[in-house]
């Protein structure tokens, strides 16, 4: 079974989730920076958050020290001064031991030719969130008292990275022997949908 990395596009995922602004007042981006980071630590299970990087521009920063910070568990980066946060995932990516098992999630078609070298998986943030968000409604739609102990959400957002990183191991045989693109295509959404949709819980 295939292990899944998450190297999330920051900016490109906020603006996808309508949380980013047209300006930005004192403050407002490092809120606007938290509010993504807790939408994902909502969607997304401990095992998926541990193996995520979210990537910003470091349009605030001052120095480079502190450019690696942990949110609740979620590895979160900024850019060097003098780059973007294109240029840093691209660096991570060429940096990744396993680049087939990451999935890069951003609407950036920068980004994706740089996945299809490494040969990663890559995901436009908008299908990305629609994926997660409703994989984790049809969780609770199907529950009908869940245990409080049990996060419904984290459960179903790690089905449904689970679900991608399968599909990606089966098909890469066929993506190596056709061509180098392996982008995202809208079946993976239904067919993962169809799957949570006819998933019978105990």
């Amino acid at each position: 079974m295939a292990t899944l990395y998450l190297i999330i596009d920051g900016y490109n995922l906020m603006h996808a989730a309508g949380i980013a602004r047209r300006s930005y007042g004192h403050g407002d981006l490092e809120r606007c920076r938290n509010q993504l980071n807790r939408l994902l630590l909502d969607l997304l299970g401990r095992d998926a958050i541990s193996r995520a990087s979210v990537v910003y521009d470091a349009f605030e920063s001052t120095s480079d020290t502190n450019r690696s910070q942990d949110h609740g568990g979620l590895h979160v980066l900024y850019a060097p001064r003098g780059t973007d946060a294109d240029t840093e995932i691209e660096r991570l990516l060429n940096q990744h031991s396993s680049p087939k098992q990451v999935l890069v999630v951003s609407s950036d078609h920068r980004l994706h030719k740089a996945a299809r070298r490494r040969k990663a998986a890559c995901v436009d943030s908008e299908d990305f969130l629609t994926g997660i968000q409703s994989s984790a409604e049809t969780k609770i739609r199907q529950l009908r008292q869940p245990p409080p102990e049990k996060n419904v959400s984290h459960q179903a957002g790690e089905e449904q990275l689970q679900s991608w990183a399968d599909e990606f191991e089966q098909s890469e045989d066929a993506a190596d022997s056709t061509s180098n693109d392996r982008s995202f295509p809208d079946e993976y959404v239904r067919d993962i949908q169809r799957e949570l949709d006819n998933d019978k819980l105990p």
